[in-house]
């Protein structure tokens, strides 16, 4: 099979990092992938498209932002050069434009649990819904939405997967990690990996862990991820100012050594307003890393698994007595996370997408 990825932006996010993981396994499989964008990548990730390529995996990116009106013809051109059997486009944007591209056999994944809460896109998504063949919800929530607002086509719930070995794999190395990190021993780190803005709600984790560092200097907070918006990141580093706190609280952006800060970590934090199904939680899982997380639908599954703390981040004082009583207690937790690995995700693409062409 001869598979097309369309996406937005290339860069160190969720969905695009599941896409480059589902090309991976898809070309073990034997399939051809190729990846289309309607953005230039992102300077840091433009060394995972390098090293995608060397696997036979095709980028098509623009060298720089394309208008509206030349999205859908770059990504036609793309198309008619590789002609594949189906198109996955990962979100609304990508979905709509892979279809006025007219690429036959589009299957659109929604990532969010909001995609068409604008009656802007819902309108457009009303004309254009004839035109896919599938949508993959990595949440049912998402597919639910999907299926009360629009007639058709067929959807399928596939939630996330990730690579547990190599995760699972990083945690042997955890003093290696820690020291490269610049982490003694004796330091307690803490974690929160995700795009720094206000639905991630990074704000109450510094604010929770503040008087943690405050009673205890050798705590660390850790905030990885994509800046989105410089007046909330100046919030965070003013605050962390403010209180004397800025020597242990520490923002390194977008990272591709997530499996080193997990091993290297002694809590995740996930303080959440709003999830679909993330890969960030499942990476924690997987380092067996106690988890503190909102009590959101999303995260109600990982409930089931030890270690993981569900409670209202908004109550301060709660989230900062467990990150404090975690802490003096520490712990890693072995879980059985069948069902949740990259090759389940990459098969389930490939038997849905089987179904829907043939």
């Amino acid at each position: 099979m001869r598979i097309i990825h369309v996406i937005h932006t290339p860069r160190y996010s969720g969905a695009e990092m599941l896409v480059a993981s589902l090309t991976k396994n898809h070309t073990a499989m034997g399939h051809a992938s190729c990846v289309v964008s309607i953005n230039p990548p992102e300077e840091d990730f433009k060394s995972l498209i390098e090293q995608q390529k060397q696997d036979g995996i095709a980028w098509i990116t623009p060298s720089t932002r394309l208008g509206r009106l030349a999205r859908a013809p770059f990504i036609k051109k793309t198309a008619i050069e590789f002609s594949p059997d189906v198109a996955f486009a990962h979100s609304v944007i990508p979905a709509a434009y892979a279809r006025l591209a007219g690429i036959k056999n589009v299957i659109s994944v929604l990532h969010s649990e909001t995609n068409y809460k604008s009656g802007y896109i819902r309108y457009f998504e009303k004309l254009l819904q004839y035109r896919l063949s599938g949508v993959i919800s990595v949440s049912e929530l998402a597919r639910q939405q999907y299926t009360d607002n629009f007639s058709c086509p067929p959807t399928i719930l596939v939630p996330n997967g990730i690579s547990i070995a190599s995760i699972e794999r990083n945690a042997i190395h955890r003093e290696l990690a820690r020291r490269s990190l610049g982490f003694s021993d004796t330091d307690k780190v803490v974690v929160q990996i995700g795009r720094i803005t206000e639905i991630k709600q990074q704000h109450l984790s510094l604010q929770a862990i503040i008087p943690v560092i405050k009673g205890n200097t050798t705590v660390h907070l850790v905030l990885a991820g994509l800046f989105e918006g410089e007046s909330y990141l100046d919030d965070l580093k003013r605050m962390a100012h403010s209180e004397g706190v800025e020597r242990n609280v520490h923002f390194l952006g977008a990272r591709k050594d997530v499996a080193d800060l997990l091993c290297a970590a002694d809590l995740y934090l996930m303080p959440s307003l709003r999830e679909a199904h993330s890969v960030a939680m499942i990476e924690a899982l997987a380092a067996g890393l106690p988890i503190i997380a909102s009590p959101i639908p999303s995260f109600q599954y990982a409930s089931a698994f030890d270690g993981v703390y569900l409670s209202p981040p908004e109550n301060l004082e709660e989230f900062s007595s467990t990150i404090k009583a975690v802490l003096n207690q520490p712990k890693r937790y072995q879980r059985n996370l069948h069902g949740f690995d990259i090759k389940d995700t990459a098969l389930a693409y490939i038997d849905f997408a089987t179904q829907c062409t043939s």
